[in-house]
């Protein structure tokens, strides 16, 4: 048998780390969620049970969110941060969504909520993608839209978060 190296990496769209760094923000956020969900752990027992399958890898991508990822204001409410998965690269491929949702659930590993399925319709659309994050006064950030085809997937901004920002205040932008 040919022997592969393989390195665990995690980051952000543009960053690779592979150690103990702390960057942008206080401490490494990024470590924080490899941690907390045990990551590193469980894709190398699914690697090491599908190597033969998967020799070009695994990528996962997610969003950290809650306290301290995007100011006070898009904390959730939450006291901590959380990981929330929307996609999986195994071996240079996109999984179909129910094959992600069925390796997450495998891996016990936490996604992004769906908040509609079945046929889009722009009514749908515009009451997804406004509104406020339960329990609080910020604008929902917006919502993503995925077809059957990998290549149509689209993320849609909730207009009122484009201008809710740490130097406005909703209640000033509802009242004029």
């Amino acid at each position: 048998d040919e022997w592969v190296e393989y390195t665990f990496v995690y980051g952000s769209h543009n960053v690779e780390k592979r150690g103990k760094y702390t960057g942008f923000y206080a401490s490494d956020i990024w470590m924080e969620m490899v941690v907390k969900y045990d990551i590193e752990n469980k894709l190398w027992k699914f690697f090491k049970e599908n190597l033969d399958n998967h020799k070009e890898g695994i990528i996962l991508y997610g969003e950290v969110y809650g306290q301290g990822v995007q100011g006070e204001k898009y904390s959730y409410g939450l006291k901590d941060r959380q990981l929330a998965l929307f996609d999986i690269q195994l071996s240079n491929n996109y999984l179909p969504h129910d094959l992600f949702l069925a390796f997450c659930e495998d891996l016990d590993l936490p996604v992004v909520p769906i908040l509609y399925h079945g046929r889009w319709s722009k009514e749908i659309q515009q009451k997804l993608v406004g509104g406020f994050i339960k329990g609080t006064n910020s604008p929902n950030e917006g919502i993503v839209i995925r077809t059957g085809d990998r290549h149509k997937i689209n993320k849609l901004i909730n207009p009122d978060y484009l201008v809710f920002n740490d130097k406005n205040n909703i209640e000033d932008l509802i009242a004029h």
